[in-house]
């Protein structure tokens, strides 16, 4: 049987599919040896029996639907092949949780899902975990940054891994998909153990560094402490940390750059220039409002903006306690613009921000130039002049409408268990926009429908809605013959 004969990729995605799975036992396995390294050694099982589980589950699917050669792969079932290994990777994920005790299957799901799709939004009692379940926690969010399973199948299979790429919402930073893999996984280890040092220096243990070192470049925001960043108390420790989430927003093109000295192209970037415009509003709203600015202290503000609009989530404030409605409406605003295009964050993204914002000026040219005059639609973007055709911008309002119509859903939904709006649109902005800030309504004693409402939202805001539409509709189809 070929792809052609199995209805447009069906055998490839059943193929590829089987691979991501058994890809994901590996940072299982891995997890089952750090229990014997932190003297955790009772977790082993833990981690060891969902390793298990996903190699031989992975080892049939490939085994059973390869052929010869490894089949075609079109964009349809890339992208089912993409949200299909996702929600493999949530569900024996959660298992360690459980097995070990340490969460119900279905906290541990929620746990999980916040971790792979690096939001952050947490149920655990950080303080009163074994550390190897806070390096899991820390590993997910690292590994689902960085696109773990993409990373990996193009560095195996090559020019597939293009699809695979554009399938999770992604393009790839160059031609070739190979030496994007490569070179996406030296940024991310470079810049790993750079950050890992500074959070030495400034204050936490090796252990403590490590782990948010990989959740502020993947811009996850799981901590191993219950109060994040304001548990050390440090001003410097939380410039240091600024800095290095404005990294993980940054996109992998512009970090491309930046190493190999194209200053001027890092420069020349759509989403910097949202970056800085949107965080110069918030600085000047802060500073022209009252009711924003009676929340508490400038480096609080300055932190709490940059953990917002980069989508890490990490905190230093009780916003439940502290902040007005005023502030935390400005805190949403961030959230749902999100960070870069092609970087580990969440949110609308930054570049559609940008397109948009042209879109409404390139139509009011229109309006005041002459009829027969033709106007440029194109952005300039590192250091390449990039047409936009009509058909994305068209693409990026319907994503604007879905992303804004599912807000208001979710918020609609939180706000039926009693809760009140502002909290509820908090709390689902910060879920659909993957960042992981709460005002307390996430919590293990939760309603059940709240946290599905919060996993269905990071699921969607991490996977985007295009890939997941078509990728629920080919599975269908998939699974009907």
């Amino acid at each position: 049987m070929n792809a052609a004969s199995d209805g447009e990729g069906g055998t490839a995605a059943r193929t590829y599919f089987g691979l991501i799975v058994m890809l994901v036992s590996l940072p299982l396995f891995f997890m089952a040896i750090c229990t014997a390294l932190l003297g955790e050694v009772n977790h082993f099982l833990s981690f060891a029996i969902p390793g298990i589980i996903s190699l031989l589950v992975g080892s049939a699917l490939y085994f059973t639907n390869r052929e010869d050669s490894l089949p075609p792969l079109t964009l349809r079932a890339a992208m089912a092949t993409v949200v299909g290994g996702w929600v493999f990777a949530f569900f024996i994920s959660a298992l360690p949780f459980s097995l070990g005790g340490i969460l119900t299957y279905r906290l541990g799901l929620f746990e999980a899902v916040s971790g792979w799709t690096t939001t952050g939004l947490s149920v655990v009692t950080e303080e009163a975990i074994p550390q190897v379940f806070l390096l899991w926690r820390s590993l997910m969010q690292y590994l689902g940054g960085a696109g773990f399973a993409i990373a990996m199948l193009s560095a195996i299979i090559g020019p597939v891994g293009a699809g695979l790429s554009r399938a999770e919402g992604r393009q790839e930073i160059m031609p070739m998909i190979k030496q994007s893999a490569t070179t996406i996984g030296l940024i991310y280890v470079s810049y790993g153990v750079i950050v890992t040092v500074g959070f030495r220096i400034f204050g936490m243990s090796w252990f403590d560094a490590l782990n948010h070192s990989m959740t502020t470049l993947s811009t996850g925001g799981f901590s191993t402490r219950g109060a994040s960043i304001g548990a050390w108390q440090s001003s410097r420790l939380e410039l240091f940390t600024m800095a290095a989430m404005l990294v993980g927003n940054l996109n992998f093109m512009t970090h491309h750059n930046l190493i190999h000295g194209r200053w001027r192209r890092a420069a020349d970037n759509p989403d910097l220039k949202v970056l800085l415009s949107t965080l110069g509003a918030a600085a000047l709203a802060v500073w022209a409002a009252p009711a924003i600015s009676a929340a508490g202290q400038q480096l609080d503000y300055a932190f709490q903006m940059i953990s917002a609009l980069s989508t890490t989530g990490f905190g230093t404030v009780d916003y439940g306690a502290q902040w007005t409605d005023a502030a935390l409406m400005l805190v949403i605003v961030l959230m749902c613009i999100g960070g870069g295009v092609n970087s580990t964050a969440g949110g609308l993204k930054q570049r559609r921000v940008y397109l948009l914002y042209k879109s409404i000026a390139w139509q009011v040219r229109e309006h005041l130039l002459p009829s027969q005059a033709v106007v440029s639609h194109s952005i300039s973007d590192h250091g390449r002049v990039i047409d936009i055709p009509d058909s994305e911008i068209r693409q990026v309002g319907s994503f604007v409408f879905l992303f804004l119509a599912t807000l208001a859903a979710a918020t609609l939904g939180i706000a039926a268990y009693g809760y009140s709006l502002t909290d509820s649109l908090f709390e689902a902005a910060s879920a659909l926009g993957t960042v992981g800030l709460s005002v307390g309504v996430t919590a293990p004693d939760a309603p059940a429908g709240v946290l599905w409402i919060q996993k269905l939202c990071m699921f969607a805001g991490r996977l985007e809605f295009f890939a997941i539409i078509v990728a629920v509709r080919r599975w269908l189809e998939i699974m009907s013959r």
